[in-house]
């Protein structure tokens, strides 16, 4: 283990060396804010406004994403040339990098901003879930350590309610708030954009009051 861990650091800081600048963890680029960590995730809020651009930053866990804005940015992996992305607001999915880390960088266009979530999967929650059932049939991915689903609030279905699953982080990807209860605790209303984690085998009723739908991205792990 040991041995694998050295290759992988002398390897990013070559291809580093090759374009100008070392690459660092994601969760040390300045533009990508660790907000939440625990034993199961880290929680990476990155945000790119406006022509800035990221340094070369290195993904090497499994991570779930999602685009909590409209993303039509510049791209670069290191050692290749820039690519244009074009991703719609709430577009999400899963990265395992059983392959290998991938190092690149990200430059926003002009008064435009890129605003993205990582949920980097640091520990398995049940490592013999052969009972696992989905959260729901709203599934954006099932993966070995995680799972991504979107649900839909609205007048006919105000309520969805998670009760004794795992580690879960929920996003309001569209709508003005949501509020939600979790046994012992205090009840958290978030906006549009927040995040809030969810402790594992404990129940938690997300609830939409207003007139309009609301979407949320809830990851799991698994």
């Amino acid at each position: 283990m040991k041995k694998t861990l050295f290759v992988f650091l002398i390897t990013c800081a070559g291809l580093g060396k090759l374009c100008g600048q070392t690459a660092v963890p994601v969760y040390e680029e300045p533009r990508h804010k660790p907000v939440f960590t625990n034993e199961y995730v880290r929680v990476i809020r990155a945000i790119i406004k406006d022509q800035d651009t990221s340094l070369f930053h290195i993904h090497a866990a499994p991570s779930a994403f999602v685009f909590v804005k409209p993303a039509h940015y510049d791209n670069q992996v290191m050692g290749e040339n820039w690519t244009t992305p074009n991703y719609a607001k709430g577009y999400a999915w899963y990265s395992s990098f059983a392959a290998g880390p991938s190092t690149h960088r990200v430059a926003a266009h002009p008064s435009s901003e890129v605003f993205a979530y990582d949920v980097e999967l640091l520990n398995r929650y049940n490592k013999d879930d052969k009972k696992w059932l989905p959260l729901s049939n709203d599934t954006i991915f099932i993966a070995d350590k995680a799972a991504g689903y979107r649900i839909t609030l609205n007048k006919e279905k105000p309520t969805f309610e998670i009760s004794s699953r795992g580690p879960i982080v929920a996003i309001l990807l569209t709508g003005n708030e949501i509020r939600i209860e979790s046994t012992n605790e205090k009840p958290v209303t978030i906006k549009e954009t927040d995040y809030l984690y969810l402790t594992h085998k404990k129940r938690h009723i997300i609830q939409h009051k207003g007139q309009d739908p609301v979407e949320v991205i809830l990851f799991e792990v698994r």
